[in-house]
Order: structure tokens, then C-alpha cells, then sequence
């Protein structure tokens, strides 16, 4: 029994010897624990914040022009400069003779913006930013096709492309609406039908003529100069040619 209550005694004391010195070390891997738990929850506080105050600034700020080039002023700038003071992006035409298609587009009444024309999906967006930081982007950018189509009335990117949009141009919806439009043209480019029915390249588009940061040009000229009258500013084929942006 003396034996026993010795024991326990030996053990109590030997607890007691080490207590302040056991418990501050025991309590240092405790302390080092919620030390980075709480920089961990710092952390994660301001990424969340971070990320909030963007998505809010993204979600306020993107449909303004003046966003396309707060970061990417290559290549961005000269085309929002070209939508806000109607230049031209193609340093080779420093004089315009008409509104270009961005300053007719932007000076309607409907006050059409860049994004109401070019798509602006998250994996456009990721795509676009990681081309920018590798320096990959083209100068000047890949134009943005038009299309006859079909589908009519779908906006796609890097495809087929329309600007048949219901709701976009007063009673044209639809390619046989755009062809009874300019059917009192001398040459009715719209009417794509007739131009297959007679020519063997069939790779005529929209943006063949078209163009919304440059000069327009009449591609009828290639071949029909003499009875291809064009609007007022546009080029014939072979003015187009030579003013064609190098890259």
C-alpha cells in the first residue's frame, strides 16, 4: 500500500514540475495553428472582397466603350477612338468622305454600343486575356464577319454572323426583306441568289462590302466598274486594295 500512494505521489509531483514549462510549449503549436487559420481567413476575405468589388465594377462598367481599352490600349485604342470620334482605324486613311458604319451605328437612335455587336461570353473574355498577356494579339484585329447566312438573325463570333437582327433595322428581318429594300439599286448586291446563280466564288459576305471601323468598299467594282455606283465614302475594289491595312 506504502508502495502504491508512493507511486502516485512520484507521478503527482512529476506533473507539477512540468506544468508551466509543459503547458506554454504544448500551447505554441496550438497558437501557431490559429495564427494561420486567421491569415488564411484574411486571406480568403479579401480574395472574396476583391473578387466582389470586380464582378461589381465588370457588371457596371463593361457595356461602356471606354472599358475595351482601360487595360488592352493595344490593340483596343484606335478602335475606341474610332467609335467615339469616327476615324479610321487603317492609318491609310486619315481623310474620311462619309460616316463610317461605327459612327452611323453609334449616332442612331438607338445608340448602338460596342457589345451590341461583338459577343462577350466568360470563355470570349478568358480566350482574349490570356492572348493579350502572351502578346499574341493580331494588329489590326480579326475583323469581325458578317454573313448572309444561314441561320438569319443569330449572332455567332468567328463564324457565321448576321446583322439581320429583328429589331435592329426598321422592317428588315430577313434576307428577302434586305433585297426588296435595294431592289431599286442599279446593282442589287443583296440579292445573293442572282450572285451565285452567275459567279463561281462563292465566298461573298456581308463584310465583302461592309466594314464598320474602315471604308467601305463596293466589291462589285472588281468586275463591274463602270455601272457599280457606290454610296457616298466607299471605295472601289481596287482602291480598297491599295489601302488595305498592312499587318
Amino acid at each position: 500500500m506504502s508502495d502504491e500512494l508512493e507511486n502516485v505521489e512520484n507521478t503527482t509531483e512529476k506533473t507539477s514540475d512540468l506544468t508551466p514549462d509543459t503547458k506554454e510549449v504544448s500551447e505554441k503549436p496550438k497558437k501557431k495553428k490559429s495564427k494561420a487559420r486567421i491569415i488564411i481567413l484574411v486571406i480568403v476575405i479579401v480574395l472574396v472582397l476583391s473578387i466582389g468589388g470586380g464582378g461589381v465594377v465588370y457588371a457596371t462598367q463593361h457595356h461602356n466603350p471606354n472599358f475595351c481599352n482601360a487595360v488592352c490600349h493595344v490593340p483596343m485604342d484606335p478602335y475606341v477612338q474610332s467609335f467615339w470620334e469616327g476615324t479610321s482605324i487603317n492609318p491609310n486613311q486619315p481623310d474620311l468622305e462619309a460616316p463610317l458604319l461605327v459612327t452611323v451605328h453609334a449616332e442612331s437612335d438607338d445608340h448602338v454600343i460596342c457589345l451590341d455587336c461583338h459577343t462577350d461570353g466568360l470563355d470570349i473574355q478568358i480566350a482574349e486575356g490570356i492572348t493579350w498577356i502572351t502578346g499574341n494579339v493580331p494588329q489590326p484585329l480579326n475583323p469581325l464577319r458578317f454573313t448572309f447566312g444561314p441561320p438569319l438573325g443569330q449572332h455567332e463570333r468567328d463564324g457565321v454572323v448576321t446583322c439581320l437582327v429583328a429589331g435592329c433595322h426598321d422592317g428588315i428581318s430577313s434576307l428577302d426583306d434586305l433585297i426588296k429594300a435595294t431592289s431599286n439599286e442599279v446593282r442589287n448586291g443583296h440579292d445573293i441568289e442572282t450572285y451565285l446563280a452567275y459567279h463561281t466564288d462563292k465566298s461573298l459576305t456581308c463584310s465583302s462590302c461592309h466594314q464598320a471601323h474602315e471604308k467601305s468598299i463596293m466589291f462589285c467594282t472588281q468586275c463591274h466598274a463602270s455601272d457599280s455606283p457606290r454610296p457616298p465614302g466607299w471605295l472601289t475594289f481596287l482602291e480598297g486594295q491599295k489601302q488595305a491595312f498592312q499587318k
